[in-house]
């Protein structure tokens, strides 16, 4: 079965959005496309992935797509995580779990879709490899995924990955704390 593809201003017609939010979410990779270059229809977008965003849309920063002058933009605040921290919470997240592991056991820990681990194999963000039909990944190299800054930065994270992230963010509190 072949998939089927629509332009850009389909989808902007598909999700109600302006022109410029919808090359925000193309151009961005928030939507996966192809951009082929050219000057008309320049995108290439699987009905599939418009439906998956519909099903978990990103949230964005109030006034980021604003519709007259009268919005003000708000930024949301960005707090870098103590590399230190993150790689010991990870480093306890793995302890006892398997060195090799399934598709199905990374999502229990991640609380990634089954799909979305899928898209990291098939991106090259995580190595797996092929047994009796299953994908199965190394542990370390879980860990070296969930500590770049590819896996920091997902615009739309798991409801588990929010509570890891404030889970660290406690973490740094204690350890400023005990330095004051």
């Amino acid at each position: 079965m072949s998939e089927e593809f629509v332009t850009q201003e389909q989808v902007r017609q598909m999700l109600h959005v302006s022109k410029r939010k919808a090359k925000y979410l193309l151009d961005n990779g928030i939507i996966p496309c192809i951009n082929t270059g050219k000057k008309t229809r320049q995108y290439r977008v699987k009905v599939s992935d418009i439906e998956y965003y519909m099903e978990h849309p990103y949230d964005f920063a109030v006034g980021m797509f604003p519709s007259g002058s009268k919005y003000k933009s708000v930024k949301k605040e960005a707090v870098r995580l103590d590399e230190d921290i993150v790689q010991k919470y990870y480093l306890d997240l793995l302890s006892n779990a398997n060195d090799m592991l399934s598709v199905q056991e990374i999502s229990e820990l991640t609380g990634y879709s089954t799909s979305a681990i899928y898209r990291w194999i098939e991106r090259g963000w995580v190595d797996s490899m092929m047994f009796l039909g299953r994908h199965l990944i190394r542990k370390d190299n879980l860990y070296s995924f969930l500590i770049s800054p590819t896996c920091a930065t997902f615009p739309q994270k798991s409801l588990k990955h929010l509570q890891q992230i404030s889970d660290i963010k406690h973490q740094m509190q204690l350890r400023q704390k005990k330095k004051q």
